[in-house]
C-alpha cells in the first residue's frame, strides 16, 4: 500500500496555499546560506530546519531574518498564513489551520472517542473501554472493576 494511500487532509484551508511558492523561495534562500539546513513540504504547512546547520549560530540569524521577511511578503500580499519559530524550525503554515481547533473538530466529529488520563495510579479507572482489558495468566477481567487490567 502507497504510504499516505487513502488519508484524505481533515482540515483544507480556505485559501489554497497561494503563499507557498513565494515561500518556498525565502526558504531556499535560506538553506543556500546556511549549510546543512532543508526545507520539509508538509501537507498545509512548509518548514525551514536548521538543526543540522554547519554553524547554529549563523541559522538562528538566519531564522530572525527569514521571519522578517516572511512578515514583509505576508503583508505585501496580504497572505494568510503565520510564521512561527520553533526548535530549530521557522513553520509558515496557514492561519485558519490550526492544531488546536483540528483536535476540537476531531473530538466533536468522534462522538465515540471517549479518553480520560490520570496522573496517579489509583485514577487508572477512569480509562475505559467498551471491550474488557483481560490478563491472560489469571483469566480475569481488567478494566474499572477487574482492577489491574492496566498493568499497573
Amino acid at each position: 500500500m502507497d504510504e499516505g494511500a487513502g488519508w484524505a487532509p481533515f482540515l483544507k484551508p480556505a485559501e489554497g496555499g497561494l503563499w507557498k511558492s513565494s515561500v518556498r523561495v525565502l526558504m531556499a534562500g535560506a538553506c543556500k546560506a546556511v549549510a546543512g539546513s532543508s526545507v520539509e513540504a508538509k501537507q498545509a504547512a512548509i518548514v525551514w530546519h536548521y538543526r543540522g546547520a554547519h554553524s547554529p549560530s549563523l541559522g538562528s540569524a538566519t531564522a530572525l531574518s527569514l521571519l522578517s521577511q516572511l512578515q514583509r511578503l505576508k503583508a505585501k500580499h496580504s497572505y494568510s498564513f503565520s510564521a512561527t519559530q520553533g526548535a530549530c524550525i521557522v513553520e509558515v503554515a496557514p492561519s485558519d489551520v490550526h492544531k488546536g481547533r483540528a483536535v476540537r473538530a476531531l473530538l466533536f466529529r468522534a462522538a465515540e472517542l471517549r479518553a480520560a488520563a490520570g496522573g496517579e495510579v489509583s485514577q487508572h479507572g477512569l480509562v475505559e473501554s467498551d471491550t474488557p482489558f483481560s490478563s491472560s495468566s489469571t483469566g480475569e477481567q481488567g478494566g474499572r472493576e477487574g482492577g489491574g487490567g492496566l498493568g499497573m
